[in-house]
């Protein structure tokens, strides 16, 4: 790369900045004067690096990158230094030195030429780094000798976990057509590409390896408004390609070969329950059957803001992943999570690559600037088959491609696979694997229902300072979420901001359609034993004697057919174990069954729940009406309809009054949707808090309630007070609106029938 010939006598003559005479666009000033215009200037001139750097990488991958390893983090300097010789000893003395400490090679380099303009020098660079990178790939090409790999676009719109643009996509579309599936092999130590599969038209993701390397799975979009993804398989002697799901307005994706022989792969995705929906992005886990759906990192933090393309380590309880942002695309930095230090904010991260101090910090956008990660796959606890980009293009004038690259957690790399006009993503290795010990499936598809076991809710920061005997139930709550979005409003706080489609509260309010099915009993002790409908996303709220919430859960959970789950405590560490030997209450008194809360479990509906009895006793007063002296009379409790454009609501005079408008106050206090992601403080917010519960249960103006009318405000009020008992409570939806609701519902029914068909089949194996 002859850089160095930027610092010429001609270009200091003509005051030029050396990087002018490469980047034309350049428009520094000739002169710099005050300190804010050389700060300015700096900027400026870092920026434009940038896009050199970029710009030389598309043509030049592999001598860029060792450029940019070898000067150890200050390549913008070169392009400004006065000293461009003593930085190209540098360069050279770094590969020397990689030479003699880690393979015990004594190089010994003839002394170069001090000459500025020398190309001789930069030659012998690139003769020395092509040397070294036949000593670093030996360790790769003999462990895996065959990689296979996607070429496609980056994936992610504005948001990382949308459904890569579904053909009756509602909203966002952002899918870019030409793919290929691809096998790099090494030959003589050089990687040889070969294409298996090109699709102009369509996109090829998500490959992964069968346990003995004879089959090949991948995801595979034909089209943007016809196809949709779908998994195939690809036979890796013959090239046989056969598919495996089908469906149009059906995404299947990110598939797995488990050891059993089954195929785990996503389908669609929700995490919002009760909190901002920025930073709880966290790694989950659970068996291959699906049964111990349970947090690994992250859950209660800030930080990550998000962990993608997260795999296990060989050998090791850590895995290693990305750690990217929310409103970005599905790349970000290389770390290793390792739980047992920790399973919040950064207590078990470590970046690597290099590896360096890791902070825990509050970003939206996280990891964005720099060099880029994504689909690590470890070899080892130090060495990483990863698609990456060695260049940072800040001004977004210009964004190079991703490259298959061997890399180890120092930082020290070679590439291996690259193509100038699009990214190669997703590498795995094509070579067999030892079986782990398989574990027994326990799904029951007898049965309908699952059991939740706390061994002592007591246990764990969830509920400390709390009295024991304080908790007498806990409320058991299934969530369900919305299949099109028809009309938006907005919340804010803490955690940020978002837009909420098909609203079915004010503003600040609950995301989803809640369904109370009824409390269990707390013993004394503090054990529960439950039972719940099965794969039915869910969450609790631990109550006291007056059925207000104390801690509320704010993720959810789910059960398998015939699954027990069980806690120690309430947010209790993963890494606690349960109290052995100890025979609780709620174990001798075996599951029971949920009781109802005061009818058939149904979605809490405001009107049909609370107006009938602010109707019965409040509405005499608060009619909103003026008295005969002209002094207006309290506030308007009423059930008049107020349509709400944005949101194509009907509230209630009562639901805008009660909620301020959606806004929490002291007489309706509940907790923030956009509050932090971190664990609450018991009794934060809720029922408890509010001034609306205190007045009621001191008879305000003699009005004087029944536990159920005080109850069921106070559930409203703990469920983040929900107007719409389903989504088409209350609605104003015009005619297609309508209709686009009908389709989509229409829909998930098909899924479910499809899912009981399946259902009915393993019953019958």
């Amino acid at each position: 790369i002859p850089l160095a010939a930027s610092s010429t006598e001609a270009a200091k003559k003509n005051k030029r900045t050396p990087i002018d005479l490469y980047v034309k666009q350049a428009t520094w000033p000739q002169t710099m004067h005050s300190s804010a215009e050389k700060a300015r200037t700096t900027e400026h001139i870092s920026a434009d690096i940038d896009l050199l750097l970029a710009r030389i990488y598309k043509d030049f991958p592999h001598e860029t990158d060792w450029f940019i390893q070898d000067a150890s983090g200050k390549s913008s300097e070169y392009f400004t230094t006065e000293d461009p010789v003593k930085f190209e000893h540098n360069m050279i003395n770094s590969v020397l030195a990689e030479f003699n400490s880690l393979h015990n090679i004594d190089y010994q380099f003839p002394k170069p030429t001090n000459d500025p303009n020398s190309a001789a020098r930069l030659q012998a660079y690139l003769k020395l780094c092509k040397q070294r990178r036949k000593l670093r790939l030996k360790p790769i090409a003999k462990k895996t000798p065959k990689i296979v790999f996607t070429k496609h676009y980056n994936l992610g719109g504005s948001h990382y976990a949308y459904t890569e643009g579904l053909s009756d996509a509602q909203n966002e579309r952002h899918f870019q057509p030409g793919s290929a599936l691809c096998l790099l092999e090494f030959n003589a130590a050089e990687p040889k590409i070969t294409t298996l599969l090109e699709n102009k038209d369509g996109v090829i993701r998500d490959p992964d390896v069968s346990w003995d390397a004879k089959r090949i799975l991948f995801s595979w979009k034909k089209s943007d408004r016809q196809d949709d993804y779908h998994l195939y398989e690809m036979n890796v002697k013959t090239k046989q390609i056969r598919q495996l799901t089908e469906g149009l307005g059906y995404a299947d994706y990110e598939g797995i070969y488990l050891p059993d022989g089954d195929i785990l792969f996503t389908s669609t995705r929700w995490d919002y329950n009760d909190r901002g929906q920025l930073y709880p992005q966290p790694l989950f886990q659970m068996n291959p059957d699906g049964t111990s759906q349970t947090e690994f990192y992250g859950n209660n933090s800030w930080f990550p803001t998000t962990i993608a393309h997260a795999r296990g380590i060989p050998g090791s309880q850590k895995v290693v992943c990305i750690l990217t942002g929310h409103h970005t695309h599905q790349h970000g930095k290389l770390a290793v999570i390792d739980p047992t230090k920790g399973r919040q904010e950064a207590a078990g991260i470590q970046l690597i690559a290099p590896i360096r101090e890791t902070k825990a910090v509050k970003i939206d956008k996280y990891g964005q600037n720099g060099d880029q990660f994504q689909y690590p796959y470890p070899l080892s606890e130090d060495e990483f088959i990863i698609a990456y980009c060695p260049v940072s293009a800040k001004n977004k004038k210009y964004t190079a491609p991703f490259g298959i690259y061997f890399t180890t957690a120092d930082g020290t790399r070679e590439l291996l696979a690259y193509d100038k006009n699009i990214s190669c993503n997703q590498p795995i290795p094509l070579k067999p694997r030892k079986l782990p010990p398989t574990r027994p499936a326990i799904v029951d598809y007898n049965k309908t229902t699952g059991t939740y076991f706390v061994q002592d809710i007591y246990v764990g920061p969830g509920l400390e300072g709390i009295a024991r005997g304080t908790i007498k139930e806990i409320r058991v709550v299934a969530l369900d979420f919305r299949v099109a979005g028809i009309g938006s409003n907005g919340n804010s706080g803490p955690a940020g901001g978002a837009l909420v489609s098909t609203p079915i509260s004010i503003d600040n309010g609950t995301w989803d359609v809640k369904t109370v099915l009824g409390d269990a009993i707390v013993y004394e002790d503090g054990s529960a034993f439950f039972e719940v409908p099965a794969r039915t996303p869910l969450y609790f709220q631990a109550l006291d004697e007056k059925g207000h919430v104390v801690q509320t859960m704010r993720s959810w959970s789910t059960l398998q057919p015939g699954e027990n789950f069980a806690c120690v405590g309430c947010h209790e560490s993963k890494d606690i174990s349960p109290v052995r030997g100890k025979i609780t209450k709620a174990m001798k008194a075996g599951p029971k069954k949920l009781t109802p809360f005061y009818g058939p479990a149904r979605g809490f509906s405001f009107p049909k729940e609370i107006q009938p009895i602010l109707d019965k006793h409040c509405i005499k007063c608060h009619d909103g009406t003026e008295s005969r002296q002209g002094q207006k009379k309290a506030f308007s409790l009423l059930a008049n309809e107020n349509l709400d454009i944005k949101a194509k609501r009907k509230w209630s005079d009562s639901y805008l009054a009660l909620t301020n408008k959606g806004q929490s106050n002291d007489t309706v206090n509940w907790i923030n949707v956009q509050g932090p992601p971190t664990m609450l403080k018991p009794y934060t917010a809720g029922a408890a808090k509010s001034k609306l519960i205190t007045m009621l249960q001191n008879k305000h103006n003699m009005v004087n309630l029944s536990t159920e009318e005080l109850e069921k405000i106070a559930c409203w009020i703990d469920l983040l007070i929900p107007y719409c008992g389903n989504y088409t409570e209350a609605n104003a939806w015009n005619e297609e609106e309508i209709k686009k609701h009908n389709r989509f519902m229409a829909k998930r029914k098909a899924m479910q029938n499809l899912d009981a068909q399946s259902i009915a089949k393993r019953k019958n194996n």
